[in-house]
């Protein structure tokens, strides 16, 4: 049987980890600021569900991520 190689969303490293965060934060800042007009009107609107929904996945997915760092780091 061969042995599957290990990728970054398995066993990511430190580097991997801190990249995906900060890209993490940037795209949901720049979604808010783009797509609810941040400065005049509030994100939590009912017209705005998909996009917290994807944000909500997004963040889900960033934590999934960072936990599997900090069970796999040696």
């Amino acid at each position: 049987m061969i042995p599957l190689k290990n990728n970054w969303i398995d066993k990511p490293t430190k580097k991997q980890t801190i990249t995906f965060i900060l890209l993490w934060f940037i795209s949901i800042c720049l979604t808010l600021l783009t797509a609810t007009n941040f400065f005049t009107e509030t994100p939590f609107k009912k017209k705005f569900f998909v996009i917290n929904f994807l944000m909500m996945l997004s963040t889900f997915f960033t934590l999934k991520v960072v936990v599997k760092y900090f069970k796999n780091r040696n």
